[in-house]
């Protein structure tokens, strides 16, 4: 066991869940139920972007919206460090498969996303 999982037994998964869920309600009205739907779906795409490719829907800067292929299967070897979901504060980190570049979006603004081949 790592030594910042003694002091805090909730595990990371359940702890961001509940800060995305805040997150969620404050900025965008969401309800608590919808907040926390919004909050395990963003979990479920960073889990899945570790291994795989994801479709993700999502608006920048408040209006704009995208849609993109991404993923985080070369996060190890490019920041030589694994990935940590309690790192993020307000904005997730991805590899967009089209422009070959690292990206990112206000976690708020995602609408939807689904694994791809």
């Amino acid at each position: 066991m790592k030594r910042h999982e003694f002091k805090n037994p909730v595990p990371v998964r359940e702890r961001m869940a509940e800060k995305w869920k805040k997150r969620f309600m404050f900025e965008k009205g969401y309800s608590e139920e919808c907040a926390e739907y919004m909050a395990q779906r963003l979990i479920d795409l960073i889990d899945h972007m570790q291994y795989g490719y994801a479709l993700i829907a999502f608006h920048k800067q408040g209006t704009i919206f995208k849609m993109v292929k991404a993923t985080l299967i070369p996060y190890e070897s490019f920041f030589h460090r694994f990935y940590e979901m309690e790192r993020i504060e307000s904005t997730v980190v991805y590899w967009d498969v089209e422009s070959q570049a690292w990206r990112s979006f206000q976690l708020e603004n995602l609408l939807d996303w689904s694994p791809v081949c």
